[in-house]
Protein backbone atom coordinates (compact mmCIF):
# COMPACT_ATOMS: atom_id res chain seq x y z
CA UNK A 1 0.00 0.00 0.00
CA UNK A 2 1.34 3.41 -0.93
CA UNK A 3 1.93 5.88 1.92
CA UNK A 4 1.02 9.36 0.73
CA UNK A 5 4.01 11.71 1.25
CA UNK A 6 1.62 14.55 2.18
CA UNK A 7 1.12 12.91 5.56
CA UNK A 8 4.72 13.71 6.46
CA UNK A 9 4.64 17.22 5.01
CA UNK A 10 1.87 18.17 7.42
CA UNK A 11 4.37 18.02 10.27
CA UNK A 12 7.04 20.18 8.65
CA UNK A 13 6.14 23.87 9.19
CA UNK A 14 8.91 26.27 10.30
CA UNK A 15 9.87 29.88 9.63
CA UNK A 16 12.89 31.58 8.11
CA UNK A 17 14.77 34.06 10.25
CA UNK A 18 18.21 35.44 10.85
CA UNK A 19 21.29 33.27 10.50
CA UNK A 20 22.22 31.16 13.49
CA UNK A 21 24.89 32.22 15.96
CA UNK A 22 27.81 29.81 15.50
CA UNK A 23 28.38 27.14 18.10
CA UNK A 24 31.80 26.73 19.76
CA UNK A 25 34.57 25.58 17.48
CA UNK A 26 35.30 21.85 17.23
CA UNK A 27 38.26 20.57 19.23
CA UNK A 28 38.78 17.32 17.37
CA UNK A 29 37.62 13.77 17.81
CA UNK A 30 37.59 10.76 15.51
CA UNK A 31 34.66 9.68 13.34
CA UNK A 32 32.77 6.70 14.74
CA UNK A 33 29.94 4.75 13.12
CA UNK A 34 28.25 3.97 16.47
CA UNK A 35 29.48 6.60 18.90
CA UNK A 36 28.18 6.32 22.44
CA UNK A 37 26.88 9.50 24.11
CA UNK A 38 29.65 9.56 26.73
CA UNK A 39 32.25 9.53 23.92
CA UNK A 40 30.75 12.55 22.13
CA UNK A 41 31.67 15.21 24.72
CA UNK A 42 33.98 17.91 23.37
CA UNK A 43 33.13 17.09 19.72
CA UNK A 44 31.02 20.14 18.87
CA UNK A 45 31.19 21.79 15.46
CA UNK A 46 30.57 25.36 14.41
CA UNK A 47 27.91 26.04 11.81
CA UNK A 48 30.66 27.12 9.42
CA UNK A 49 32.49 23.80 9.90
CA UNK A 50 29.28 21.88 9.22
CA UNK A 51 28.62 23.88 6.05
CA UNK A 52 32.18 23.36 4.77
CA UNK A 53 31.96 19.60 5.37
CA UNK A 54 28.62 19.34 3.56
CA UNK A 55 29.97 21.33 0.60
CA UNK A 56 32.75 18.76 0.19
CA UNK A 57 29.98 16.38 -0.91
CA UNK A 58 27.36 18.82 -2.27
CA UNK A 59 29.33 21.84 -3.61
CA UNK A 60 26.29 24.04 -4.37
CA UNK A 61 24.79 23.79 -0.87
CA UNK A 62 24.46 27.22 0.79
CA UNK A 63 22.57 26.91 4.07
CA UNK A 64 19.59 29.08 4.94
CA UNK A 65 19.27 28.91 8.73
CA UNK A 66 16.63 29.85 11.26
CA UNK A 67 17.14 30.49 14.97
CA UNK A 68 13.89 30.22 16.93
CA UNK A 69 13.24 30.84 20.62
CA UNK A 70 11.38 28.13 22.48
CA UNK A 71 8.02 29.22 23.93
CA UNK A 72 8.10 32.49 21.98
CA UNK A 73 5.78 33.77 19.23
CA UNK A 74 7.17 33.57 15.74
CA UNK A 75 8.14 36.86 14.13
CA UNK A 76 6.77 38.40 10.94
CA UNK A 77 9.80 37.40 8.86
CA UNK A 78 8.33 33.99 8.05
CA UNK A 79 9.17 32.09 4.87
CA UNK A 80 6.56 29.71 3.54
CA UNK A 81 9.43 27.58 2.24
CA UNK A 82 9.60 25.68 5.52
CA UNK A 83 5.96 24.68 5.08
CA UNK A 84 6.94 22.57 2.07
CA UNK A 85 10.08 21.07 3.59
CA UNK A 86 9.69 17.83 5.52
CA UNK A 87 11.87 18.13 8.65
CA UNK A 88 10.64 14.96 10.39
CA UNK A 89 12.45 13.32 12.20
CA UNK A 90 14.74 16.26 13.05
CA UNK A 91 11.70 17.47 14.95
CA UNK A 92 10.46 14.54 17.02
CA UNK A 93 6.70 14.57 16.47
CA UNK A 94 6.41 11.30 18.40
CA UNK A 95 7.63 13.14 21.50
CA UNK A 96 5.10 15.97 20.90
CA UNK A 97 7.62 18.57 19.81
CA UNK A 98 5.82 21.52 18.28
CA UNK A 99 6.66 24.67 16.37
CA UNK A 100 4.91 27.50 14.56
CA UNK A 101 3.11 27.39 11.25
CA UNK A 102 3.13 30.16 8.66
CA UNK A 103 -0.65 29.90 8.68
CA UNK A 104 -0.73 31.05 12.31
CA UNK A 105 2.22 33.29 13.14
CA UNK A 106 1.06 33.62 16.73
CA UNK A 107 1.58 29.91 17.40
CA UNK A 108 4.35 29.30 19.93
CA UNK A 109 7.43 27.17 19.42
CA UNK A 110 7.94 24.18 21.72
CA UNK A 111 11.10 22.18 21.01
CA UNK A 112 12.61 19.73 23.49
CA UNK A 113 16.21 20.85 23.17
CA UNK A 114 17.79 24.27 22.70
CA UNK A 115 20.99 26.10 23.51
CA UNK A 116 21.81 27.85 26.79
CA UNK A 117 19.78 30.87 25.66
CA UNK A 118 16.73 28.73 24.89
CA UNK A 119 17.09 28.87 21.11
CA UNK A 120 16.97 26.09 18.53
CA UNK A 121 18.63 26.37 15.12
CA UNK A 122 17.57 24.60 11.93
CA UNK A 123 18.84 25.02 8.40
CA UNK A 124 18.59 23.70 4.86
CA UNK A 125 20.50 23.90 1.60
CA UNK A 126 19.68 22.72 -1.90
CA UNK A 127 22.00 20.67 -4.10
CA UNK A 128 21.29 22.99 -7.06
CA UNK A 129 21.74 26.16 -5.02
CA UNK A 130 18.02 26.98 -4.84
CA UNK A 131 16.69 28.90 -1.84
CA UNK A 132 13.96 28.38 0.72
CA UNK A 133 12.55 31.71 -0.42
CA UNK A 134 11.98 30.31 -3.92
CA UNK A 135 10.44 27.18 -2.40
CA UNK A 136 8.02 29.37 -0.46
CA UNK A 137 7.16 31.45 -3.52
CA UNK A 138 6.56 28.46 -5.82
CA UNK A 139 5.05 26.06 -3.28
CA UNK A 140 3.93 22.82 -4.92
CA UNK A 141 5.11 24.16 -8.29
CA UNK A 142 8.71 24.17 -7.04
CA UNK A 143 9.24 20.64 -8.35
CA UNK A 144 7.90 21.64 -11.79
CA UNK A 145 10.26 24.62 -12.10
CA UNK A 146 13.99 24.24 -12.50
CA UNK A 147 16.70 26.50 -11.11
CA UNK A 148 16.56 28.66 -14.26
CA UNK A 149 12.80 29.14 -13.98
CA UNK A 150 11.92 26.75 -16.81
CA UNK A 151 8.54 25.05 -16.43
CA UNK A 152 7.92 21.35 -16.96
CA UNK A 153 4.59 19.94 -18.14
CA UNK A 154 4.24 16.29 -17.02
CA UNK A 155 3.05 13.68 -19.48
CA UNK A 156 -0.74 13.46 -19.83
CA UNK A 157 -0.56 9.90 -18.50
CA UNK A 158 1.60 10.79 -15.47
CA UNK A 159 -0.98 9.51 -12.98
CA UNK A 160 -0.91 6.12 -14.72
CA UNK A 161 2.84 5.85 -14.14
CA UNK A 162 1.95 4.81 -10.56
CA UNK A 163 -0.30 1.94 -11.72
CA UNK A 164 0.78 -1.52 -12.92
CA UNK A 165 1.81 -1.40 -16.58
CA UNK A 166 0.33 -4.16 -18.75
CA UNK A 167 1.49 -5.70 -22.00
CA UNK A 168 -0.39 -3.03 -23.92
CA UNK A 169 1.72 -0.17 -22.50
CA UNK A 170 2.84 1.65 -25.68
CA UNK A 171 6.35 3.08 -26.11
CA UNK A 172 4.92 6.62 -25.96
CA UNK A 173 3.49 5.93 -22.49
CA UNK A 174 6.76 4.41 -21.28
CA UNK A 175 8.71 7.35 -22.67
CA UNK A 176 6.36 9.80 -20.89
CA UNK A 177 7.00 8.11 -17.54
CA UNK A 178 10.76 8.07 -18.22
CA UNK A 179 10.65 11.79 -19.08
CA UNK A 180 8.87 12.53 -15.78
CA UNK A 181 11.44 10.54 -13.81
CA UNK A 182 14.32 12.19 -15.68
CA UNK A 183 12.93 15.64 -14.79
CA UNK A 184 12.76 14.72 -11.10
CA UNK A 185 16.30 13.31 -11.28
CA UNK A 186 17.55 16.75 -12.33
CA UNK A 187 15.70 18.82 -9.72
CA UNK A 188 18.14 18.12 -6.91
CA UNK A 189 17.52 17.58 -3.20
CA UNK A 190 17.73 19.32 0.19
CA UNK A 191 20.14 18.67 3.05
CA UNK A 192 18.45 19.70 6.30
CA UNK A 193 20.00 20.03 9.76
CA UNK A 194 19.02 20.80 13.33
CA UNK A 195 21.47 22.03 15.96
CA UNK A 196 21.12 20.60 19.47
CA UNK A 197 22.61 21.86 22.71
CA UNK A 198 25.48 19.34 22.60
CA UNK A 199 26.68 16.21 20.75
CA UNK A 200 25.20 14.13 23.58
CA UNK A 201 21.83 15.82 23.09
CA UNK A 202 21.92 15.11 19.35
CA UNK A 203 22.55 11.43 20.02
CA UNK A 204 19.84 11.41 22.69
CA UNK A 205 17.40 12.75 20.08
CA UNK A 206 18.19 9.76 17.85
CA UNK A 207 17.90 7.41 20.86
CA UNK A 208 14.37 8.74 21.48
CA UNK A 209 13.50 7.91 17.89
CA UNK A 210 14.91 4.40 18.37
CA UNK A 211 12.59 3.86 21.33
CA UNK A 212 9.61 4.51 19.06
CA UNK A 213 10.65 1.66 16.77
CA UNK A 214 8.61 3.03 13.86
CA UNK A 215 9.43 2.10 10.27
CA UNK A 216 8.09 5.53 9.28
CA UNK A 217 11.10 7.23 10.88
CA UNK A 218 13.21 8.58 8.02
CA UNK A 219 17.00 8.05 7.93
CA UNK A 220 18.89 10.40 10.24
CA UNK A 221 22.41 10.72 11.64
CA UNK A 222 24.30 13.18 13.80
CA UNK A 223 27.57 15.02 13.30
CA UNK A 224 28.73 16.74 16.46
CA UNK A 225 25.70 18.53 17.91
CA UNK A 226 23.83 18.49 14.57
CA UNK A 227 21.28 15.98 13.31
CA UNK A 228 20.85 15.73 9.53
CA UNK A 229 18.50 14.29 6.93
CA UNK A 230 17.80 14.65 3.20
CA UNK A 231 14.63 15.65 1.36
CA UNK A 232 14.08 14.51 -2.25
CA UNK A 233 11.31 13.23 -4.51
CA UNK A 234 12.39 9.71 -3.60
CA UNK A 235 9.41 7.85 -5.05
CA UNK A 236 9.47 9.48 -8.48
CA UNK A 237 13.22 9.35 -9.15
CA UNK A 238 14.46 6.94 -11.80
CA UNK A 239 16.71 4.07 -10.79
CA UNK A 240 19.72 6.14 -11.84
CA UNK A 241 18.58 9.26 -10.01
CA UNK A 242 17.64 7.36 -6.88
CA UNK A 243 20.96 5.57 -6.69
CA UNK A 244 22.93 8.78 -7.23
CA UNK A 245 20.95 10.68 -4.57
CA UNK A 246 20.92 7.87 -2.01
CA UNK A 247 24.68 7.53 -2.50
CA UNK A 248 25.08 11.18 -1.41
CA UNK A 249 23.51 10.18 1.91
CA UNK A 250 26.33 7.72 2.56
CA UNK A 251 28.99 10.15 1.34
CA UNK A 252 27.76 12.72 3.88
CA UNK A 253 28.11 10.16 6.67
CA UNK A 254 31.63 9.29 5.51
CA UNK A 255 32.75 12.92 5.10
CA UNK A 256 31.26 14.74 8.10
CA UNK A 257 33.23 14.49 11.38
CA UNK A 258 32.13 12.92 14.67
CA UNK A 259 29.17 11.04 13.22
CA UNK A 260 26.69 8.79 14.99
CA UNK A 261 24.53 6.39 12.95
CA UNK A 262 21.81 4.36 14.63
CA UNK A 263 22.11 0.59 14.29
CA UNK A 264 18.34 0.07 14.64
CA UNK A 265 16.68 2.87 12.64
CA UNK A 266 16.28 2.67 8.86
CA UNK A 267 19.77 3.14 7.46
CA UNK A 268 19.10 4.55 3.99
CA UNK A 269 16.36 5.81 1.72
CA UNK A 270 16.24 2.64 -0.39
CA UNK A 271 15.08 0.70 2.65
CA UNK A 272 12.81 3.51 3.85
CA UNK A 273 10.88 3.67 0.54
CA UNK A 274 10.92 -0.08 -0.19
CA UNK A 275 7.18 -0.55 0.45
CA UNK A 276 6.03 2.23 -1.88
CA UNK A 277 4.79 1.77 -5.44
CA UNK A 278 7.34 3.64 -7.52
CA UNK A 279 7.38 4.30 -11.29
CA UNK A 280 11.00 3.10 -11.48
CA UNK A 281 10.01 -0.27 -9.99
CA UNK A 282 7.04 -0.59 -12.36
CA UNK A 283 9.32 0.32 -15.25
CA UNK A 284 11.80 -2.38 -14.26
CA UNK A 285 8.99 -4.97 -14.05
CA UNK A 286 7.54 -3.91 -17.39
CA UNK A 287 10.94 -4.02 -19.05
CA UNK A 288 11.68 -7.52 -17.82
CA UNK A 289 8.30 -8.93 -18.93
CA UNK A 290 7.09 -6.81 -21.85
CA UNK A 291 10.22 -5.03 -23.09
CA UNK A 292 12.09 -5.87 -26.28
CA UNK A 293 13.19 -9.50 -26.43
CA UNK A 294 16.41 -8.75 -28.26
CA UNK A 295 19.37 -10.86 -27.14
CA UNK A 296 21.49 -7.70 -27.45
CA UNK A 297 23.71 -9.54 -29.91
CA UNK A 298 24.00 -6.67 -32.41
CA UNK A 299 26.19 -3.58 -32.15
CA UNK A 300 24.66 -0.73 -30.17
CA UNK A 301 23.37 1.92 -32.57
CA UNK A 302 22.34 4.95 -30.53
CA UNK A 303 23.32 8.57 -30.02
CA UNK A 304 22.44 11.13 -27.36
CA UNK A 305 19.66 12.48 -29.60
CA UNK A 306 18.57 9.23 -31.24
CA UNK A 307 17.67 6.44 -28.81
CA UNK A 308 14.66 4.45 -27.61
CA UNK A 309 13.80 3.11 -24.14
CA UNK A 310 15.28 -0.36 -23.63
CA UNK A 311 17.22 -0.29 -26.91
CA UNK A 312 19.95 -2.86 -26.51
CA UNK A 313 23.26 -3.83 -28.09
CA UNK A 314 26.97 -4.57 -27.73
CA UNK A 315 29.47 -1.76 -27.22
CA UNK A 316 33.06 -1.39 -26.06
CA UNK A 317 33.38 0.75 -22.93
CA UNK A 318 36.52 2.33 -21.45
CA UNK A 319 35.95 2.85 -17.72
CA UNK A 320 37.36 6.16 -16.49
CA UNK A 321 35.52 6.76 -13.19
CA UNK A 322 34.46 4.14 -10.64
CA UNK A 323 34.64 5.62 -7.14
CA UNK A 324 32.54 6.97 -4.26
CA UNK A 325 30.94 9.54 -6.55
CA UNK A 326 29.57 6.86 -8.90
CA UNK A 327 29.03 4.24 -6.20
CA UNK A 328 29.88 0.56 -6.11
CA UNK A 329 27.13 -0.37 -8.61
CA UNK A 330 27.87 2.10 -11.41
CA UNK A 331 30.68 3.69 -13.37
CA UNK A 332 31.31 6.32 -16.03
CA UNK A 333 32.86 5.22 -19.30
CA UNK A 334 33.53 6.19 -22.91
CA UNK A 335 31.66 4.41 -25.72
CA UNK A 336 31.34 5.04 -29.48
CA UNK A 337 27.90 6.15 -30.66
CA UNK A 338 26.18 5.39 -33.99
CA UNK A 339 27.93 8.37 -35.62
CA UNK A 340 31.39 7.16 -34.64
CA UNK A 341 31.81 9.84 -31.95
CA UNK A 342 33.21 9.00 -28.52
CA UNK A 343 30.65 9.78 -25.82
CA UNK A 344 30.44 9.49 -22.03
CA UNK A 345 27.85 7.08 -20.59
CA UNK A 346 26.63 6.24 -17.10
CA UNK A 347 26.57 2.44 -16.63
CA UNK A 348 24.81 0.63 -13.76
CA UNK A 349 25.45 -3.07 -13.38
CA UNK A 350 24.53 -4.64 -10.02
CA UNK A 351 21.56 -6.55 -11.41
CA UNK A 352 24.06 -8.51 -13.51
CA UNK A 353 27.47 -8.17 -11.84
CA UNK A 354 28.66 -7.91 -8.25
CA UNK A 355 29.45 -4.60 -6.61
CA UNK A 356 32.87 -3.24 -7.51
CA UNK A 357 33.22 -5.43 -10.61
CA UNK A 358 34.51 -2.60 -12.80
CA UNK A 359 37.71 -0.60 -12.24
CA UNK A 360 39.05 2.61 -13.71
CA UNK A 361 41.37 2.18 -16.69
CA UNK A 362 39.85 -1.10 -17.93
CA UNK A 363 38.15 -1.76 -21.28
CA UNK A 364 35.15 -4.11 -21.59
CA UNK A 365 32.88 -5.34 -24.36
CA UNK A 366 29.42 -5.20 -22.80
CA UNK A 367 25.81 -5.83 -23.62
CA UNK A 368 23.93 -2.73 -22.48
CA UNK A 369 20.32 -1.52 -22.50
CA UNK A 370 19.37 2.15 -22.71
CA UNK A 371 17.77 3.55 -19.56
CA UNK A 372 17.45 7.18 -20.63
CA UNK A 373 19.04 10.57 -20.20
CA UNK A 374 20.57 11.56 -16.88
CA UNK A 375 23.13 14.04 -15.58
CA UNK A 376 26.05 13.83 -13.20
CA UNK A 377 28.41 16.28 -11.53
CA UNK A 378 31.87 16.03 -13.04
CA UNK A 379 34.92 16.06 -10.81
CA UNK A 380 35.47 19.67 -11.86
CA UNK A 381 32.07 20.62 -10.41
CA UNK A 382 30.00 21.17 -13.57
CA UNK A 383 26.87 19.27 -14.65
CA UNK A 384 27.06 16.96 -17.68
CA UNK A 385 24.13 15.34 -19.48
CA UNK A 386 24.71 11.78 -20.70
CA UNK A 387 22.88 8.59 -21.61
CA UNK A 388 22.47 6.01 -18.87
CA UNK A 389 22.64 2.27 -19.50
CA UNK A 390 21.92 -0.98 -17.67
CA UNK A 391 24.70 -3.53 -18.18
CA UNK A 392 22.87 -6.78 -18.97
CA UNK A 393 25.80 -9.01 -19.85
Amino acid sequence: MRVCPIVLVLFSSLVLGACATPSPNADGGSTESDLQPSEAQGSSLSLEELALSVRQVVPSCEFDSIRVANDAPLGPEVSAGWDYLNVVPLVDIWADEDFGSVEDKSERVQLLDGDTQGYSTLGACHSRGRSLESLGELGRDFGLTDSEGNQYVPAESSASCWRPWGSDAPPSFVQGCLDDMSWDDNQGFWVVFREHSSPDAAIEHIRRLESEGSSLIAPIFSSGQFTLKMVANWNTLSSVGFFETNNIWFQLQETLPNTFVSSSLTADYAEWTSDHDKPRELYREWASVYGPTSSCSESLEVSEVDWSPLECGITTVDVFQADLATGSCAFLGDYVDKNGATKIGYFQFCETFEEGSFSEGNRHELRVRVVGQTSYQARGGWEQNVLAFDVVG
